[in-house]
């Protein structure tokens, strides 16, 4: 009995950590790339209101957390409406929740929101907006993600575009 007591007891005091007990879990993060800090991005955002939005954009990105993404996106183009095509202008700050941020899915989904401004050819107006969309790859790995969105604000919207 003691001696059972005594083997239990050097097991305990003198077992390695398994792997999976690792900091970073199962996978050894001295192996793992660095996740970016920063990405870019261009995009073409289609905005359906009283007024088509036609714009291509500049996006700029911060990354806050594993899953979470702030960007800044500078846009502009054209607005459609009657019989007239004015020029029309974005500039919107938003946050993405990244739902698949390892990238075990092909197209990974995310969700956000934000808040801007927006010229639609006649006056100024600030802006709420609300999306959800799919980013292709591993948003940890540096490369080329193109993207696919829709959501609301300024009328309904239609992005595609690619972040590096």
């Amino acid at each position: 009995m003691h001696f059972a007591a005594a083997a239990l007891l050097a097991f305990v005091v003198l077992a390695a950590p398994c792997h999976a007990q690792r900091p970073g879990g199962m996978l050894d993060p001295s192996v793992l790339p660095e996740r970016p800090t920063h990405s870019a991005g261009l995009r073409a955002d289609a905005l359906l209101a009283d007024r088509q939005l036609l714009q291509l954009g500049l996006e700029g990105t911060r990354v806050l957390g594993r899953s979470v993404r702030l960007s800044l996106v500078a846009a502009g183009g054209v607005a459609l409406g009657g019989d007239e095509t004015r020029g029309s202008a974005r500039g919107e700050l938003t946050a993405r929740f990244l739902f698949d941020p390892d990238g075990r899915h092909r197209w990974g989904l995310y969700a956000g929101g934000g808040a801007g401004t927006l010229y639609n050819g006649d006056r100024w107006d600030a802006i709420l907006s609300l999306a959800v969309g799919v980013e292709k790859g591993r948003p940890a790995v540096p490369g080329a993600h193109p993207f696919f969105e829709i959501g609301l604000g300024g009328g309904a919207r239609i992005a595609v575009g690619v972040r590096w």
